[in-house]
């Protein structure tokens, strides 16, 4: 047996158990195991680990192959999984059986699809899922076929709020997003012009007062970080990731979620808010023929809502053109929250343009 070295990763001691995992020499055994081979199939066998994602103090998710010299001496891949390591145990047995349940209930067969777990190392805080071949929905906004995955997500999103709800799960209440839509502005507001903050301020403190009247809604389970990102498509099927915000709440939060990172790819890399519209009536529109839920006076606020949080995110990496990004974003959620107050057309202001120079 042998192991490749990994590079990439960077230290986090509140991951403990992360050294081990990406020791390819412990994990080749558990990887072949999970892959249905048997020890005596193990010889030459190579490991490697890639890295996915690291969120430092949090997890780490990575990707394990295993490959065998073939012909020439080229490596024939033979299987891979994906691992995703947590600072506790308990949250990697939380997110394996929250996976579990998903594919025993609404999740058990295409077009709808979750990653199979595959297995809980529970002494490294490890979940081993299932690979899953397909790229995520950016990849499709150049795929000809331009409605099928945009539509796919809708019906996926829509069978996860219509599912029973799984056990254990926290509630998202409005008046705790509301709480943390506050800290994202006070976050970003030392980053806008007084004007520009002033405004944002305004729109939330209006939203506030509103809390009491919203319309009353049924609390679904819902995915709470759903976004093109996390959705995967292979051609006939999607398959969704990352189970970890997994709460009861408003199926609004997701569809607004989905919809404003959508608008938000857009200006990044068309200069036009409104640029991929076709894709987001093609996942509203299967989203509505699966349920009869209204959303419709709340998903300016949730819109709004994950325009903030994304904001927040640029200030906190400060990568290249943070500051212009950040404030147009929160142009994005004054403009959302201008429509939940009747102040403005949405369909007008989606029409400037939002390139970032």
């Amino acid at each position: 047996m042998f192991s490749q070295s990994v590079t990439g990763i960077m230290d986090d001691p509140a991951l403990p158990a992360l050294a081990q995992a990406l020791d390819t020499e412990r994990m080749l055994p558990v990887i072949a195991e999970v892959a249905g081979l048997h020890p005596q199939d193990t010889a030459g066998l190579i490991c490697d680990v890639q890295l996915l994602n690291h969120k430092l103090g949090r997890r780490c998710t990575v990707r394990y192959t295993l490959t065998r010299a073939g012909a020439e001496g080229r490596p024939v891949n033979l299987a891979s999984v994906v691992g995703k390591v947590y600072d506790r145990p308990e949250s990697a047995e939380r997110l394996y059986r929250r996976i579990e349940g998903l594919r025993s209930g609404p999740f058990n067969g295409a077009p709808s699809c979750i990653p199979a777990p595959m297995m809980l190392v529970q002494d490294l805080g490890l979940v081993l899922q299932e690979y899953v071949d397909g790229a995520d929905l950016r990849h499709a906004l150049s795929s000809a076929n331009t409605e099928a995955p945009w539509a796919l997500a809708g019906h996926w999103l829509a069978r996860l709020h219509l599912a029973p709800r799984l056990a254990g799960l926290r509630t998202a209440s409005l008046e705790h997003e509301l709480e943390t839509a506050d800290r994202w502005c006070a976050h970003i507001a030392p980053h806008l012009g007084t004007a520009d903050a002033g405004r944002l301020r305004r729109v939330l403190e209006a939203r506030h007062r509103l809390a009491d009247e919203a319309p009353p809604h049924e609390p679904v389970m819902i995915h709470k970080d759903f976004y093109y990102g996390n959705v995967l498509w292979d051609g006939p099927r999607v398959w969704v990731l990352d189970f970890d915000e997994l709460s009861i709440g408003d199926p609004a939060l997701d569809v607004g979620h989905f919809l404003a990172h959508l608008e938000t790819l857009a200006c990044r890399t068309t200069g036009r808010a409104d640029a991929f519209t076709q894709e987001s009536a093609s996942f509203l529109g299967s989203y509505r023929e699966e349920t009869s839920l209204d959303l419709e006076s709340r998903l300016p606020f949730y819109k709004a809502y994950t325009f903030v949080k994304l904001a927040a995110t640029e200030v906190s990496r400060k990568q290249s053109q943070w500051e212009q990004m950040a404030r147009l974003l929160a142009d994005l959620a004054c403009q959302a929250m201008d429509v939940q107050f009747g102040r403005g057309s949405r369909a007008r202001a989606a029409k400037k343009g939002c390139r970032v120079s």
